[in-house]
């Protein structure tokens, strides 16, 4: 019996050998599909490289633009204070010949009847312009163009009041603008107070600047 056992699992047929491709194959393919990983990998990293430095450029370039703002409301500011004493003065000197009756006299006004400031924008706008704008903070950019729409008003009252004064001199000459004092007093009062806005709107942008600095 044990006989016949044997002989029946002699005459078997051997199971047939696994459908595996061979070990040099698979290493193969590992080894590719590894390759395949480090160059997504590689690109991935070169991605990323590349937008850290277009950020860190832009950043770069923003700051550069608002330390070009800063120093031109500074300058501005300086201007300003040089106008608003001059109007002060002149707006002093007025009251006191309307008080005291006295006739205006042209030689009192050595700068002209206003001396508005000359500011400037050229740094807001080029950097508006250059899109740096985009790469500082929305409150900080809301700030500094608050101030430059007062700058703005201020430079259009220049270009009403310059045309005012110029057709009353065209008409009736420099005595003309003399004899009105009630309407130049006026004129220095609004120049006066218009700089007095502007030069502490531009002292609080700079102080705030100035304040972060380290």
């Amino acid at each position: 019996m044990t006989t016949e056992i044997v002989a029946e699992a002699a005459r078997q047929p051997e199971p047939p050998p696994e459908n595996r491709p061979p070990l040099s194959v698979r290493m193969g393919w590992g080894s590719a599909i590894f390759q395949a990983l480090l160059v997504v990998l590689g690109v991935m990293l070169g991605f990323a490289v590349t937008e850290w430095q277009a950020n860190a450029r832009e950043r770069d370039e923003a700051q550069h633009a608002l330390t070009g703002i800063i120093e031109e409301i500074g300058a501005n500011r300086t201007a300003v204070v040089e106008a608003r004493t001059y109007h002060q003065e002149k707006l002093a000197e007025l009251i006191e010949a309307q008080k005291t009756n006295t006739r205006l006299d042209i030689r009192m006004f050595q700068r002209g009847f206003v001396a508005p400031a000359q500011v400037s924008n050229a740094a807001w706008t080029s950097a508006s312009e250059v899109g740096a704008l985009a790469h500082l903070p929305f409150d900080e950019v809301l700030s500094l163009s608050t101030v430059y729409a007062q700058q703005s008003a201020y430079l259009q009252q220049q270009v009403t009041v310059g045309s005012v004064i110029y057709t009353e001199i065209f008409a009736r000459g420099t005595e003309g603008m003399l004899d009105h004092a009630a309407g130049l007093r006026s004129i220095l009062s609004t120049f006066q107070y218009r700089e007095q806005q502007l030069e502490a709107a531009y002292g609080a942008a700079v102080g705030k600047y100035t304040a972060s600095e380290p």
